[in-house]
């Protein structure tokens, strides 16, 4: 059914929604000129008189009433009361070759079925030339049939304006990017987008840009992996977030894949200009040692008391967030650790999705409704509050209403969430101003100075999944998962074409474990974010971990070639292999090692008493 109406609110929305190389619009309608008005005064807006034309006694044609409007137009928004006008043609003829023509849905019979005013409209606007391209409920966009969204990007990039040449590329249809070559082009052109983009503006907005030219990166390489266009963009980005040491990595990884002239001047540049190309293991670039600096055992001397905490979360399994609430149960008992909302994952209920996850568990708890909760806390039940929900699943009222409640009772975050940004300015926003007394990251970059009072959490394995090892003889190489992020598709179908094999497999539960307690080596590669459940899970079982080295800082990190081995590109990825599977005696201790270091460092235990001395830094709460 058609809506009621753009209210005022409904008008701010939408003309955020409106792209920036719209510099000049026409306006036909009183809605239509109040949205516009709200784009002042960096747009010029041409009003048009607002009588609809009337149509004419012969019904195919076209009534001429409109004014000359001199310059043509970006944009044309027309009010409800236009929309079934028949005077389109002279309306269209206004507007530039890759204009937009806004329909606002707001006629005056609430009652039209909305999928046969569309039909109506998308015939009439057809008739000349146009077609419906996005439909934002409250509006409709219309565009000439001959526009081609990725050429007017292009045009506008050529002229000096990524950042609108990035706004177009992001309007772009589903139904446009159903062709695998067009979505990575696509993902590409806005990549570069970025990258130009990050020149004109300032830096502290640099590692957001690079998280999400990254993402534009990931889905380029899940559809085209050897598109070496994309691999020489991202690197840029690593150059400027201060790490060449990655830009090496993966230029190194493409140009092994498929060797590319223009990669490898770029490998060239950034080998030769002033740096040299170190050890594998070291970086570039001044970046420390990731997680050198991160280490921390609790004190020697216990508190009086265990400190009670309240971990603010969400009913959805959270790996990081939960390994991390069974570590802590583990550590001050269940009854010092309450969730709030209660989550029934950690509490012996089985979710509907990801079920499949090693972070469910069955402890007892205190289940406090907001109410409760707020008095609890006024009460100062609790010395410690954990605020995990990055996501801001909890309503902002009852989040600032418990950080209201909870007085002076130190608040710290703890993100667990894919991404390398720091999320403490609209996080303060959103708990209204509450100071945050320290901030747990789970995507820490090792080259990133994200300034006091930020703390390396990566993930960890659950204390009670880790197994016993047998005697078994173990062999082969062990690999399961998607190939959507990351380098993974690169690797995998690499590896897979010289071993002749799969790496492919779908595994039941049943047969997922069995091959994990049989592997001699484990893969693990890069996801979403660059630490993953695999990276300790593979440890945990007794495999030879075999990992993409991590640009993030681990405390207590494995050591190559001791406890775990390391690759840094492609190339180094088969060697090692290679070496390890005709080593297997080799692999064998480097496991043995592997599997002992993550029990005393990385378990979920392990990691609750490394945050637990962080905070000891700071507050006198420490077990």
């Amino acid at each position: 059914m058609i809506g009621t109406g753009i209210t005022e609110a409904g008008s701010s929305s939408l003309a955020a929604r409106i792209p920036n190389f719209v510099r000049r619009i026409a306006t036909v309608g009183g809605k239509a000129a109040a949205l516009a008005s709200a784009l002042r005064p960096a747009r010029e807006i041409v009003q048009i008189p607002s009588e609809p034309a009337q149509p004419a006694a012969n019904p195919d044609s076209k009534t001429e009433v409109l004014p000359p409007l001199g310059e043509a137009c970006d944009g044309i928004f027309l009010s409800s009361e236009w929309l079934n006008s028949k005077s389109f043609a002279q309306l269209f003829s206004m507007l530039t070759p890759n204009g937009f023509i806004l329909f606002l849905m707001e006629p005056a019979d609430a009652s039209t079925d909305r999928d046969s005013h569309l039909a109506t409209l998308g015939k009439a606007i057809r008739a000349d030339g146009f077609a419906i391209y996005l439909d934002w409920g409250d509006a409709l966009v219309a565009v000439r049939d001959s526009y081609n969204p990725v050429e007017h990007a292009r045009r506008l990039f050529s002229a000096g304006h990524p950042g609108w040449a990035y706004e177009v590329l992001a309007l772009i249809p589903e139904s446009y990017r159903r062709e695998l070559e067009t979505a990575a082009v696509i993902a590409a052109e806005m990549q570069l987008c970025l990258l130009a983009l990050d020149k004109h503006l300032r830096p502290d907005g640099r590692l957001e840009r690079f998280f999400t030219a990254q993402t534009h990166f990931y889905e380029i390489l899940s559809l085209a992996p050897t598109f070496h266009a994309a691999y020489q963009c991202q690197a840029e980005f690593w150059h400027r977030i201060g790490d060449d040491d990655m830009v090496l990595r993966l230029l190194r990884s493409i140009e092994y894949a498929a060797p590319s002239e223009a990669v490898r001047c770029q490998l060239d540049r950034y080998s030769t200009d002033g740096k040299e190309t170190l050890p594998e293991g070291n970086t570039t670039n001044a970046v420390p040692a990731a997680g050198s600096g991160y280490n921390r055992y609790p004190r020697s001397t216990p508190a009086a008391r265990s400190p009670r905490v309240l971990m603010i979360t969400h009913e959805r399994p959270n790996y990081g967030l939960d390994v991390l609430y069974d570590g802590l149960c583990r550590i001050l008992g269940s009854e010092n650790v309450v969730d709030f909302p209660w989550k029934p994952s950690l509490h012996g209920y089985q979710p509907d999705r990801l079920a499949h996850y090693p972070c469910l568990f069955d402890w007892p708890g205190t289940r406090f409704n907001l109410i409760e909760l707020l008095k609890a806390l006024r009460e100062r039940q609790f010395d410690l509050i954990l605020f995990g929900d990055i996501e801001r699943h909890l309503e902002r009222d009852a989040a600032q209403r418990i950080i209201e409640a909870a007085g002076d009772t130190p608040l710290l975050l703890v993100d667990q969430q894919d991404d390398p940004l720091d999320h403490r300015a609209e996080m303060a926003e959103y708990l209204a101003g509450c100071p945050i007394t320290a901030y747990f990251k789970r995507e820490m970059l090792a080259c990133v100075d994200y300034g006091p009072g930020l703390y390396p959490l990566p993930f960890a394995y659950p204390d009670g999944r880790v197994p016993a090892l047998s005697d078994a003889n173990r062999k082969g190489v062990f690999w399961a998962g998607h190939r959507r992020f990351g380098l993974r598709r690169l690797y995998l179908e690499h590896l897979e074409s010289r071993l002749e094999c799969s790496l492919d497999v779908q595994y039941s539960q049943e047969d997922y474990a069995n091959a994990l307690d049989g592997a001699l080596i484990g893969l693990n590669f890069f996801g979403f974010g660059y630490d993953t459940v695999r990276y300790w899970e593979l440890p945990a079982h007794g495999c030879l971990l075999l990992a993409e080295r991590v640009p993030i800082h681990i405390p207590y990190n494995f050591e190559n070639g001791i406890s775990a081995v390391f690759f840094d590109d492609l190339e180094s990825l088969e060697s090692k292999l290679d070496h390890f599977r005709v080593h297997p005696d080799e692999a064998r201790n480097i496991a043995q090692a592997g599997y002992d270091h993550l029990r005393r460092y990385h378990t979920g235990m392990a990691r609750a008493r490394q945050m637990l001395a962080f905070i000891g830094d700071q507050l006198d709460v420490l077990i």
